[in-house]
């Protein structure tokens, strides 16, 4: 467990649900003993008096919002990119002549012009189209 401030504000995401709680560090006790240090953190939970321990906290702790953003999308990306996998392989399993939809993909040189990705569209029957993306767009 990370070390924290006394009146430090940390994030609480709760795994099931996805939610995220601030709670303020209002607590730092620390035990010791023969067989060593134990500290343990108490937070107050907004809207609640009952302090809670931080050690019996199932989820993850955070100590700035913009990891908890980034550990979110990077989760959410993994989980969409398995779904989006798993549909496909499914797809080409059980409709293997089926006609492929508009696919998108990148030049293969990544050709820029300017500020602009060129990227290549198939729209079917033979046919591309070439798109350039602007920088807000692009992976």
């Amino acid at each position: 467990m990370s070390a924290y401030a006394v009146g430090q504000v940390v994030y609480l995401l709760q795994t099931k649900s996805l939610s995220v709680v601030p709670v303020q560090v209002v607590e730092q006790i620390t035990k010791n003993t023969l067989n060593g240090s134990e500290t343990v953190y108490n937070v107050k939970i907004p809207g609640k008096e009952k302090m809670l321990d931080l050690s019996s906290f199932n989820g993850e702790v955070f100590e700035d919002i913009r990891e908890v953003k980034a550990f979110m999308i990077k989760n959410i990306t993994s989980n969409i990119e398995k779904m989006v996998s798993q549909a496909a392989q499914i797809a080409n399993e059980h409709f293997p002549d089926a006609e492929k939809g508009v696919s998108v993909f990148n030049s293969e040189n990544n050709l820029s012009t300017g500020e602009y990705d060129k990227v290549k569209v198939d729209l079917g029957d033979g046919q591309l189209a070439n798109i350039r993306l602007p920088p807000e767009l692009r992976e």
